[in-house]
């Protein structure tokens, strides 16, 4: 099930601060886990391909933006840093995940 953007009602839209964009942002349920809030479709279907590797019993689990890293020690620019996705391998291992489309 999902929710496009521009399908919310325009009260919605503003008491959740949402803008409409060209990127198709909206709201997704994948799996038994809560609702999303996807950046783009590419997210969206990375989502739904880990969600199937998680079923299939060949990763432990993922999480959709679950963490920011902060580097306090850079004085300009960009201090921080939120990667789209965490998948937990079966062996514990941690990997974190950017997803990027095509930019015409």
């Amino acid at each position: 099930m999902a929710v496009h953007i521009n399908q919310l009602p325009q009260s919605v839209k503003d008491k959740l601060g949402l803008k409409d964009t060209a990127y198709k942002q909206f709201w997704a349920i994948i799996g038994n886990k809560p609702a999303v809030y996807f950046r783009s479709t590419w997210e969206y279907y990375y989502a739904i391909f880990l969600e199937k590797l998680e079923r299939d019993g060949k990763i432990v689990g993922w999480k959709h933006e679950p963490k920011t890293f902060w580097f306090e020690k850079v004085k300009r620019g960009v201090r921080s840093y939120l990667p789209d996705f965490c998948v937990t391998h079966l062996n514990g291992d941690e990997e974190w995940c950017e997803v990027k489309g095509l930019m015409d």
